[in-house]
């Protein structure tokens, strides 16, 4: 090879470092998108479980007297995990469910110990019940506001 097609080589090779350059910057842009939507989908997916959670054991709540053991700490699994996933105020929505949720199974609870007692007091069952029914209004009421406040971080924008 001669000095002038090895220097005019050289010269063509000098031409494609830009070009490589601006393809491995259009690549790398493309992975950043890539994975910042990944993430997004993420956190998405764990706001929806969370929200999945709660509005099937609000269901399950109208559906029986109480909840089993198990359902009952995956609720409280995922109160717990909204307090990291969600913004405050709807992560306020969720505890105060939870409280009420929580107030609802302690009242069942003590009408059940109390109805199978030998001497009922049956001014104080007569109490407990209006509680639960007042708390369970509340508990309805409560249901199309957590799925307005879901909806503000569930709205993933489609492709």
């Amino acid at each position: 090879m001669t000095s002038d097609t090895l220097s005019l080589l050289i010269d063509v090779s000098k031409l494609f470092i830009p070009l490589i350059a601006i393809a491995g910057i259009w690549i790398a842009m493309q992975q950043y998108a890539v994975n910042r939507d990944k993430i997004r989908f993420t956190l998405y997916d764990k706001r929806f479980k969370i929200y999945d959670i709660i509005m099937n054991h609000l269901y399950d709540m109208y559906e029986s007297e109480d909840t089993s053991f198990e359902e009952h700490n995956k609720f409280m699994t995922a109160c717990n995990e909204a307090q990291f996933l969600l913004p405050n105020k709807i992560y306020s929505q969720v505890n105060t469910t939870k409280d009420l949720i929580i107030k609802i199974r302690l009242i069942r609870r003590s009408i059940n110990r109390r109805q199978k007692a030998q001497n009922v007091d049956q001014e104080k069952l007569d109490e407990l019940h209006t509680e639960l029914f007042e708390q369970e209004d509340l508990l309805t009421n409560l249901e199309p506001k957590i799925t307005e406040a879901f909806h503000s971080v569930l709205n993933f924008e489609r492709f």
